[in-house]
């Protein structure tokens, strides 16, 4: 729809055909390329760290003046120490390694992952490299085109906290639903070649979208009245006696501009899955499951079982093994000890995130011919019109298709051979939103079992019933979803990074609402009375080193100095955050 293509416009890449796009003077726009490539051998700290080349060369400078004030300690190589000094506090200068760690464990990095060479990152952890760069850019407005691609439910939340925290201008591309209602406070829709501005997330944009467009239907149905009755008026009366008004009204009708009518959303992908056979009560039990490889599993000791009819939602970070272990339930792996009892023989409609189903070497037409060789064209193709493949549509060649178009060829495959259990692996990656509400409309209806995997919180808090939730070579299982979130609050995920649960529709953290125990409000208490009394001390040390740099005297270790200076700067932004964390935690 020209989503992307808006964004490089604005980024300067692109020119418009028509119209023009100002921007301030020495405008910094800074951009997140779906396909980032790094050369050179940095690791992923120090390409991290290239953010920040501007204070890195403060920094540089501030060394070099250190020697010479160690050695004649002039007082115009103290003023010029002294205008550095003030420049690299003032634009963070002694948080920015901090920074940039935290940046890369927000998206998702470990800390052992650091020393990694950047070119050999894989596409996703190249993503998600680049994001962390972007957001560490000394830029005042950045264009972000889908940023939670790549990223697990706990790395999209802390993106969510650190966008809604920035003084940056955004303006993003995204599919994800819950993350534009976290994050946007305006929204802009392409549709076709219209452009319109709704003032508020995407939770108003739906009404607001749906209040618009009843109120342009009714004026077209209105006017469309009007004209007919009129055109009714001339067609009798033109040749009769009231010639003069009906040539008058004519006049009228050829200075009115009929109004466009408006446009359903008749494009969206619209299905539903068929009566499946059904199966046994008890589909599944796991006991004792370790999946992973030989001497070094992903994940060990995993048990639950699964009846009929239910949907489990398998979550956890990139890499804990939620494809290895979906994969291994339906038989695509080897477990490496355990057992897996199935009740009955199930028919299993698996979707690969990779795709690796679909045959490049043919048309969308034989992808469904396949499965059924005795329904006619007529059929198959009105089958595939659901999906959104009409008219030639139907003879492109698989390879040539979108990310998107496979995903949803890939679902009509699922869906024509109507299965009674689904093993989903990302359904929603690729799909648009209209194709995404239209899933979870259809999976909402699937009278048979689902198991799933996927980022998109919208899709858990729309059908999970349950939840596998997979970290450490660990699986906690939950039946509903409000005990996932009191085990995230009692594990301490929630209270490390205190921004809403991402299972809760409103955005209402786990706490709202709840009043603190008389034990755990006097231990808050105590926490913040440490905190501030380490700050006191922190404070009293920076105060005296600062006295140092305006008094200085040969001899001097100033090296040394200079890094302790910084190092207490880091650990009182760090002991300031502890604090406002425990006020949080506290109702304050």
């Amino acid at each position: 729809s020209g989503k992307t293509t808006l964004l490089k416009l604005i980024a300067g890449t692109y020119e418009p055909d028509t119209g023009a796009i100002s921007r301030k003077s020495q405008l910094e726009i800074g951009t997140l390329d779906q396909i980032p490539d790094f050369q050179g051998d940095t690791s992923v700290l120090e390409e991290a760290l290239r953010a920040s080349q501007h204070l890195q060369r403060i920094e540089t400078n501030m060394r070099a003046l250190e020697q010479v004030i160690a050695e004649a300690p002039a007082r115009d190589v103290l003023d010029r120490y002294s205008e550095l000094q003030h420049e690299f506090e003032l634009k963070g200068g002694y948080s920015y390694r901090a920074r940039t760690e935290a940046a890369l464990l927000g998206v998702g990095f470990s800390r052992k992952a650091f020393d990694q060479a950047s070119r050999s990152l894989s596409g996703g952890e190249k993503n998600r490299l680049a994001l962390a760069k972007l957001l560490l850019w000394h830029t005042e407005l950045l264009l972000l085109d889908e940023p939670t691609n790549h990223l697990d439910i706990k790395s999209i939340e802390w993106l969510e906290k650190f966008l809604r925290e920035t003084d940056k201008t955004l303006v993003i591309v995204s599919h994800d639903r819950f993350f534009l209602d976290r994050v946007a406070g305006r929204i802009l829709e392409i549709a076709g070649t219209t452009f319109q501005d709704y003032r508020g997330n995407y939770s108003y944009y739906l009404k607001e979208r749906a209040e618009r467009h009843a109120r342009q239907q009714k004026q077209w149905e209105l006017q469309s009245e009007w004209i007919e009755k009129q055109q009714d008026y001339i067609r009798r009366n033109i040749a009769g006696q009231k010639t003069k008004q009906a040539q008058s009204r004519r006049k009228l009708l050829a200075r009115v501009r009929p109004l466009e009518k408006p446009k359903s959303r008749a494009d969206k992908i619209k299905f539903r899955f068929l009566p499946v056979e059904r199966s046994a009560r008890y589909v599944l039990a796991v006991r004792g499951l370790s999946i992973g490889y030989q001497g070094s599993p992903l994940v060990q000791s995993i048990q639950f079982e699964v009846q009929r009819g239910e949907r489990w939602a398998i979550l956890g970070p990139n890499g804990s093994g939620k494809t290895t272990l979906l994969r291994t339930l339906i038989g695509a792996r080897s477990p490496i000890e355990g057992e897996l009892e199935w009740n009955q023989s199930l028919d299993i409609g698996y979707y690969d995130q990779q795709l690796q189903d679909l045959h490049l070497d043919a048309v969308v037409l034989d992808e469904i011919r396949e499965l059924d060789s005795s329904a006619t064209d007529g059929e198959l193709r009105s089958f595939l019109a659901q999906f959104l493949f009409s008219g030639e549509d139907v003879f492109k060649s698989v390879a040539k298709l979108s990310g998107g178009e496979k995903s949803r060829l890939m679902l009509a495959r699922i869906i024509y051979a109507n299965p009674q259990l689904l093993a989903l692996d990302e359904p929603t990656n690729h799909l648009d939103i209209g194709s995404r509400e239209a899933l979870e409309a259809a999976l909402k209806g699937y009278p048979g079992t689902i198991l799933f995997i996927t980022h998109d919180r919208y899709l858990v808090e729309k059908i999970a019933t349950h939840l596998l939730y997979i970290e450490d070579g660990k699986a906690h299982v939950f039946d509903q979803l409000t005990s996932f979130e009191k085990w995230l609050e009692a594990s301490g995920q929630q209270s490390r990074d205190p921004h809403p649960s991402p299972l809760r529709a409103g955005g209402l953290s786990q706490r709202e609402g709840q009043k603190l125990s008389k034990n755990k409000l006097e231990q808050l208490e105590k926490a913040v009375a440490d905190v501030e009394r380490k700050i006191a001390d922190v404070e009293g040390e920076i105060a005296q080193l600062e006295l140092s740099f305006q008094n200085p005297t040969t001899g001097t270790d100033w090296e040394s100095t200079h890094r302790r200076y910084a190092d207490l700067k880091v650990m009182l932004e760090q002991l300031y955050e502890d604090l406002a964390r425990h006020w949080e935690l506290m109702g304050l």
